[in-house]
């Protein structure tokens, strides 16, 4: 959530009850995927059937293998450093915890899958749409991934528990490069501020436009 909402005195009043670092695993995905897709475009009163292909190589996708921590929230802390990645030694877990893969590699097989597939078609919905201008739905959609392995790997995450004003807020930061995610308190002060602004603008528009017909 935006840091610019967050209250003020959060980051002054907020208490750390639980920090501690662990190693997530992953399973990291590289493959070579190709789209073959059928669309229907609505262009006024009109339809267009338009058949698109696309081609990507997917080098170092991880996919969380571990169901202790949501799978959104570990794609939230991405990227991850890959250029430091070390084969594994058991002395680098010294002071962290360390979690085993709870998700078998198949089932992480079909989220990498899913995730090529869905930013394929997003892509390719958007440059159909931007050519034709209109609206885009998908009829037939084939995919196809070649050369594809994956690597076993651990990466560390800190999960920070905070409390503030009787309420428990969870955090998890990357450990590579301090991005995070989790859910934070949102001020309602500057809530209001901004809905006043937008409903201030959506007031002068009807106005500017009710004028000027």
């Amino acid at each position: 959530r935006d840091k610019k909402l967050l209250p003020k005195v959060f980051k002054s009043d907020a208490k750390i009850n639980e920090c501690r670092g662990i190693y997530v695993p992953f399973w990291v995905f590289n493959t070579n995927a190709a789209i073959v897709a059928k669309a229907t475009v609505q262009v006024d009163d009109s339809t267009i059937t338009v058949t698109s292909t696309a081609k990507a190589p997917v080098r170092k996708l991880p996919v969380d293998c571990s169901e202790k921590i949501p799978n959104d929230i570990t794609e939230s802390l991405e990227p991850f450093d890959f250029s430091k990645a070390v084969p594994f030694m058991p002395s680098y877990l010294a002071g962290y915890f360390a979690d085993m893969h709870d998700t078998d590699k198949d089932a992480c097989i079909s989220l990498a899958t899913q995730r090529i597939s869905d930013g394929l078609l997003q892509q390719m919905q958007r440059q159909i749409a931007y050519r034709y201008g209109g609206g885009v739905r998908f009829d037939e959609v084939a995919m196809d991934f070649n050369d594809s392995y994956a690597l076993y790997s651990f990466f560390p995450v800190w999960l920070l528990n905070v409390s503030w004003k009787n309420k428990r807020y969870t955090f998890a930061v990357n450990g590579q490069t301090g991005k995070s995610s989790g859910e934070a308190p949102v001020s309602a002060f500057k809530v209001a501020l901004i809905a006043l602004a937008l409903l201030g603008i959506i007031v002068a528009f009807g106005y500017y436009w009710f004028n000027r017909y």
